[in-house]
């Protein structure tokens, strides 16, 4: 399974619904990216792509109770990728 040339899969988890995967790359900028695999594809659709200080931010941000952040789309998608590649993006 190939996200990105230059990137590196961290996670592969299977969703919840409908098939496929999520998977979490990074690739050699320290960029993560959170793409999507259909059942049987190798090909990745990258959903969001963020860095580690973004996900910092983000988190500061909710725990500030910035409800802009609290709601957007992807927010939590966005954590749990961070959580997930903690200490391969330092």
């Amino acid at each position: 399974m190939t996200a990105l040339p230059e990137a590196r899969i961290i996670a592969a988890v299977p969703l919840a619904k409908g098939g496929g995967s999520r998977a979490v790359a990074v690739d050699e900028g320290g960029v993560c990216h959170v793409c999507k695999v259909e059942t049987g594809s190798d090909v990745q659709t990258v959903e969001q792509s963020f860095t580690a200080e973004m996900a910092r931010e983000i988190a500061r941000r909710v725990l500030a109770g910035d409800e802009r952040v609290v709601t957007a789309p992807g927010t939590l998608r966005i954590l749990a990728a961070a959580l997930l590649t903690d200490g391969v993006t330092r």
